[in-house]
């Protein structure tokens, strides 16, 4: 499994640093970070509700890049979510993906 946890921890930190120092900016980043993460450790609930909390303050900040990786996170993980067992273990969740996208994007659907 990684180490998703002490990745969790440390984004987790980063978070109320951010926060603490009113970097608002960052704040949307941080929460996609640990909804990421809790979607590598297989935790849906949490880590959707990470991210969807991550869009709603890109869109409030006008972050179109970022509104749009969440997004894509969301959709991805429901189509993930309706696939069947096989067809799921057959690849690799865009998450898990350690392979940058052409943009620079680092989750991507491996091919």
């Amino acid at each position: 499994m990684g180490r998703y946890r002490e990745a969790l921890s440390e984004r987790t930190k980063a978070l109320r640093v951010h926060e603490a120092a009113g970097n608002k900016p960052a704040v949307p980043t941080s929460l996609l970070n640990i909804g990421i993460t809790y979607l590598s450790l297989g935790d849906i609930r949490h880590g959707l509700d990470y991210i969807e909390q991550s869009l709603e303050l890109m869109r409030a900040g006008g972050n179109r890049s970022g509104e749009a990786s969440c997004l894509i996170n969301i959709g991805l993980l429901k189509v993930d979510l309706e696939t069947t067992p096989a067809a799921r273990s057959a690849r690799c969740r865009p998450w898990e993906s350690p392979r940058p996208s052409a943009t620079g994007a680092r989750w991507r659907r491996a091919t």
